[in-house]
């Protein structure tokens, strides 16, 4: 189990690597760098989203048709570090109160805000990721569609 979100991607379609490539720099709804090896980008969004993915992958050919391939959609860098950091102090204070409470053979409630503060970030992190990924993959199988 990853920690932080991940997502890998690999779409097959009868378009050429060119035709898709051209498609992804024409399409409004991303930003990012495009060139002839691959993409870096993310979506293009009116409100906020820190755990907006950032999609990076390659468009390669198969014979004439063309996949894109090994796609990834990951945090950007910054919300990955800060994540790993509050999560981590936060999974570090719960253990702490445990490991506390055990030895004592007795349970306070201060082992529940480090707990819930933890399941809070997690969910907050993943639902809120998983929400932007879903819209991501229909836009990408949407521009390699043939058409």
């Amino acid at each position: 189990m990853r920690l932080l979100p991940y997502r890998r991607l690999s779409i097959r379609t009868q378009v050429p690597p060119e035709v898709v490539l051209r498609r992804l720099q024409e399409d409004q709804r991303y930003e990012g760098e495009i060139t002839a090896d691959g993409f870096s980008i993310k979506r293009i969004i009116w409100y906020r989203n820190s755990f907006l993915p950032r999609v990076a992958g390659t468009v390669r050919a198969d014979g004439t048709t063309a996949v894109l391939g090994e796609a990834t959609l990951k945090l950007h860098p910054s919300v990955a570090v800060f994540s790993t950091f509050w999560l981590g102090g936060i999974g570090a204070l719960g253990l702490r109160f445990l490991a506390q409470a055990v030895s004592r053979g007795r349970y306070s409630w201060f082992l529940f805000p480090p707990v819930g503060l933890f399941v809070f970030g997690y969910l907050l992190m993943q639902l809120a990721f998983l929400a932007e990924a879903r819209p991501v993959r229909r836009l990408l199988e949407e521009i390699t569609k043939a058409a």
